[in-house]
């Protein structure tokens, strides 16, 4: 046996703001599902077959015009501030990352990037008057041990320095 149509009443101010609010600007595509919805639940349209039309079940539908006999338009189009997991940071250690993160490196080096770290590699970027690398100290760092699916970052102090200028001569700027 069919659920019996759900008959709810919108007001003339509120069937003119879902309009207006269809009519123009960017809004989320729920609030937008939901309008058309109660607009077409202001006809008289049942659920199932608003469901035909607007990619929603009946039964969200049913919640939707349930919310606005509830609370009103606004209950209806926009969900309540759901609790959630405490945020990690606090908004002032979220901004510090950010400028950190964004800022230029320290010493003319380039940051290692991810694409870096799978390839195992971590290479000073050139200094721009002499064209040499730019490491902090007098030799560079050894090469990470290049694992595949782990971080890198594990870096071997076996190599010597004469093996890394003499890699640097043949390298080159590659």
């Amino acid at each position: 046996m069919a659920r019996p149509a759900l008959h709810i009443e919108i007001t003339r101010k509120d069937q003119k703001n879902l309009k207006k609010l269809l009519s123009g600007g960017v809004q989320q595509v729920r609030v937008v599902l939901r309008a058309m919805a109660l607009l077409q639940m202001a006809k008289g349209v049942s659920a199932p077959r608003i469901a035909g039309v607007v990619p929603l079940t009946p039964q969200a539908i049913r919640r939707v015009a349930h919310r606005y006999e509830e609370g009103g338009l606004e209950r209806a189009l926009y969900e309540k501030e759901r609790p959630g997991a405490a945020t990690v940071l606090e908004d002032s250690r979220k901004q510090g990352i950010i400028a950190m993160v964004c800022s230029d490196p320290a010493g003319g080096l380039r940051p290692v990037d991810r694409a870096t770290c799978r390839r195992g590699s971590r290479e000073a970027a050139p200094d721009s008057a002499s064209g040499k690398r730019n490491y902090p100290g007098s030799a560079p760092p050894p090469r990470p041990q290049a694992v595949a699916g782990k971080k890198c970052g594990a870096w071997p102090n076996s190599l010597n320095q004469e093996y890394v200028e003499k890699m640097e001569d043949v390298l080159g700027d590659v």
